[in-house]
């Protein structure tokens, strides 16, 4: 892990994603790629009635979401929304560029531009909302155990705050980064230091009163949001290890009867390479924590597809740093 500050200039930060929202914005207009809302708020924005009135509805964090985008749709029919996630796909942009510098010490190159953006460009609109959430949640965890930045500074609860609220569009997501603080705050060692204020400015002082704030409401949002997913994964799949296997069919095991002997000669061979890249030594090249952060999203992903995506930035910024070592350690030979 890059222990250096790895601030880009705001030119060569910004430029990216405002390429990318033109050229997405130019796919859409010639017919390549759209974004649609997905059922569950189109049936709730579509019944008239008013949008606070569903406080209390399970999907009401996903409706309060996805509602700009909605409003956008009525305003221009057939481009509103494809126009609102287009606003995330820059905002992902920007923040896997801040995560490339920060785990790998350098800018991202075309190959993993490249494989970036075509990966986002096959999510659907939840995807894509779930995944900027899930990435500002990443980039902030990471920050605050590399030590750039204290847990209790407010750019950290935003960050962390907004980022949870966008992952509720998938329950999946929304476990998954709830996995993700449960590491660092709980299990890392020596990151409880680095969630602490050392020097009370007025920016962190600002910060930790935002903290008390934030928090009850937080906890409750959580909680409530947490309980309403099980209770409903309960009543739709059933308890027990029944409903478990339910949830699990629901994600990698739906594909379970098409798996031939190829695929799980496939396997057996990527379980032996990971097995070979743990002893390798490679992750402590990369970060023991960007390795726990693709396992939670690899573990996720055999309840939905979608979360399994998570891992693929990660991959992406992994790749890079490797094959980087490697050009060095051959330099160096």
């Amino acid at each position: 892990m890059q222990t250096r500050n790895p601030r880009l200039t705001l030119s060569r930060l910004y430029a990216m994603p405002a390429a990318v929202l033109v050229l997405f914005n130019f796919l859409h207009l010639v017919g390549l790629k759209s974004f649609h809302p997905w059922p569950q708020v189109i049936l709730l924005w579509g019944s008239g009635i008013d949008m606070f009135d569903y406080i209390h509805h399970f999907h009401f964090y996903r409706l309060m979401v996805a509602s700009p985008g909605l409003r956008l749709e009525d305003i221009f029919p057939g481009h509103g929304f494809s126009v609102y996630i287009s606003a995330y796909l820059a905002v992902s942009t920007l923040y896997f560029a801040k995560l490339h510098k920060l785990v790998s010490g350098r800018r991202p190159q075309i190959w993993a531009w490249a494989l970036f953006l075509s990966l986002f460009l096959l999510m659907n609109g939840r995807g894509a909302i779930g995944w900027v959430g899930w990435l500002l949640c990443v980039h902030a965890c990471l920050g605050v155990a590399a030590g750039l930045w204290p847990g209790l500074a407010m750019r950290t609860v935003l960050q962390c705050v907004l980022g949870l609220m966008l992952t509720v569009v998938s329950s999946g997501i929304f476990v998954c980064t709830l996995a993700l603080f449960g590491y660092f705050i709980f299990v890392k060692s020596g990151t409880r230091r680095t969630w602490t204020l050392r020097r009370l400015s007025p920016a962190r002082l600002a910060g930790l009163v935002l903290v008390f704030v934030l928090l009850p409401v937080t906890t409750y949002f959580v909680f409530d949001h947490l309980a309403e997913a099980l209770t409903k994964a309960i009543l739709f799949y059933g308890p027990g290890l029944e409903g478990l296997i339910g949830i699990a069919t629901h994600g990698i095991a739906s594909q379970i009867d098409k798996i031939t002997l190829v695929h799980v000669f496939a396997a057996g061979i990527m379980i032996i390479l990971f097995i070979l890249f743990i002893l390798s030594g490679f992750p402590e090249r990369i970060g023991k924590d960007v390795v726990v952060i693709i396992l939670i999203a690899l573990v996720g992903g055999v309840f939905g597809l979608t979360i399994l995506t998570l891992a693929f930035p990660l991959i992406i910024i992994a790749t890079a740093k490797l094959i980087r070592f490697r050009l060095i350690w051959r330099s160096a030979g």
